[in-house]
């Protein structure tokens, strides 16, 4: 706890510091990494408060955040000692912690239109060939930060520019849009870097749930270090929670197919299964690669959601997120778009007005030089 004398943490200086942290690093493994993040971001803390706008000091959970912080190292240490079984199950005991279930939840309202994008090098011309990756086609489902090899998953983007970014800034002409809608609000689990909370009463409630799951949100929120490696170890703990959200929701299932089974619970598995039973969709968790402050002076959302499948089956789509979303037909980068005017818009567009105008205009900029 911090005590009567605890120095004043900036808001805007704290949440900066902690993206920081998830930074680009030269350890090679994880246990390593995070060992030293843990440290780092202890050293920050303590005996500190945070100071937000028109509110009272916030206190950091020092205690919480240690349990959680051994938690997960040993789940690392255990996964990179080839104890896999033994680390998913550690790190279940992070649902034994009430107040880090609690915070995990998205309380604040969401929208209800995404973005889908695809990269690909052959015309797409059909809204379903946006949807998840069809079972027939699940071998080439790869691994990523929130994706298991082989298991289709819904991305979704609330800007097509994180959807870009996230393709690795994909040749223009190759990337393919849809808009998604959701009928009914996403329930999802939140693992967002956060750099903004809402104003009045909500922002106090906001900012002591992300205070809560920090250590276990920059476990998910670490920057490739090696992004040519076969292997990234900063896709074990998100991987993990994707694989432990994935079995809850087939349990679920199952358990609704065979109401008679009573066997009992133990309060471990009671708190896992919260994931099924509180009826959560997916995952929200912040790109790595896009940069919030990339449209400067304002910034953009960098949101990114995962939605796994609910039902497998031999071809096709997944009928309950089939039924569960609409979506567009996708555009892409066609001919057209280079004639859209850069500055506005009007009926008539000229040369000047075209990005390839724009384009020469950018290289009057810079200096000739010779070979």
């Amino acid at each position: 706890m911090a005590n009567q004398s605890a120095n004043i943490i900036n808001s805007s200086e704290f949440f900066y510091k902690v993206e920081e942290l998830c930074q680009n690093s030269s350890e090679t493994n994880l246990y390593t990494r995070l060992r030293r993040v843990f440290k780092e971001y202890n050293d920050l803390i303590r005996d500190c408060q945070l100071q937000y706008p028109n509110l009272s000091p916030i206190t950091f959970p020092l205690e919480i955040n240690i349990r959680q912080e051994t938690i997960i190292l040993k789940a690392v240490m255990d996964y990179e000692s080839g104890k896999v079984e033994q680390s998913y199950e550690e790190l279940k005991g992070l649902w034994d912690i009430q107040e880090v279930w609690d915070a995990l939840k998205i309380k604040e309202p969401q929208k209800r239109t995404f973005y889908r994008a695809r990269e690909s090098s052959k015309p797409i011309g059909t809204k379903e060939a946006m949807f998840h990756v069809p079972f027939e086609l699940r071998y080439r489902v790869a691994t990523a930060r929130f994706s298991m090899p082989g298991y289709p998953c819904l991305y979704l983007t609330k800007h097509i520019y994180t959807a870009w970014e996230e393709y690795g800034r994909a040749p223009i002409e190759r990337m393919y849009y849809s808009r998604v809608f959701a009928p009914k609000a996403l329930k999802l689990i939140d693992l967002r870097l956060r750099r903004t909370f809402s104003n009045g009463k909500e922002a106090k409630t906001e900012i002591s749930s992300y205070l809560h799951v920090i250590p276990l949100i920059i476990a998910c929120s670490l920057r490739v270090s090696q992004p040519d490696a076969q292997y990234k170890y900063e896709y074990i703990i998100p991987q993990m929670l994707l694989h432990i959200l994935i079995e809850e929701i087939s349990k679920h299932a199952n358990d609704g197919q065979n109401k008679n089974n009573n066997l009992a619970e133990s309060e471990s598995s009671k708190a896992v299964s919260c994931f099924a039973k509180d009826g959560f969709d997916g995952i929200m968790y912040s790109s790595t690669k896009a940069d919030p402050l990339y449209w400067k002076p304002t910034s953009v959302n960098t949101d990114c959601i995962v939605i796994p499948v609910r039902k497998i089956s031999n071809i096709g789509y997944c009928e309950q997120l089939a039924a569960g979303f609409q979506l567009t037909k996708p555009l892409a980068f066609d001919y057209k778009w280079l004639k859209k005017m850069s500055r506005g818009t009007t009926k008539n567009e000229t040369y000047s007005q075209s990005y390839f105008h724009l384009i020469e205009d950018e290289l009057h900029n810079i200096n000739l030089e010779k070979i």
